[in-house]
């Protein structure tokens, strides 16, 4: 690979602790900052959980399907997805930053902005937001890519 993996997009984080992508883990301390983290390397997902749009508490609080209302996260539970022994306990915040290295499952959204009702967005942003959508899931196979590289390079080297 040519080049540095900061060339390639970054993942898409909100307000500073606020909503974020998360393709890969981030730490507490880069979270509550709203910058790209370092700390964890970007792995392959063995699952992506799509949604259309950041919820508005989501957005404020950075946990995907935060509202106490929603289903998702006992479901996850339910469903052995989350593991009854991994994490058992931790908030959600802690959770969904963890997942994507420690799980290989990361969650995003088509659009990166807040909203609660998904019927204010037109279809003409709803293309729009595909097609960055795509870009951005490019993006994160470009930067495992990268990684995996410049690991087989060391390892050459080495």
């Amino acid at each position: 690979g040519e080049g540095t993996c900061d060339e390639i997009l970054p993942v898409v984080a909100g307000t500073p602790g606020g909503w974020r992508e998360r393709w890969c883990s981030v730490c507490d301390n880069c979270f509550v900052k709203g910058i790209q983290c370092r700390h964890f390397p970007e792995v392959a997902l063995r699952l992506l959980i799509v949604g259309h749009n950041p919820s508005v508490k989501s957005w404020q609080e950075g946990v995907a399907y935060g509202n106490p209302s929603n289903r998702f996260w006992p479901l996850m539970r339910a469903s052995a997805l989350l593991p009854p022994s991994w994490r058992p306990g931790e908030e959600l915040k802690a959770i969904n930053n963890a997942m994507p290295y420690e799980l290989g499952i990361g969650i995003t959204d088509l659009g990166c902005l807040p909203g609660s009702d998904a019927a204010e967005f037109g279809k003409e942003v709803m293309a729009q937001w595909r097609t960055d959508f795509y870009r951005r899931a490019l993006a994160h196979v470009r930067r495992v890519q990268f990684q995996k590289e410049r690991t087989q390079e060391s390892e050459r080297e080495g």
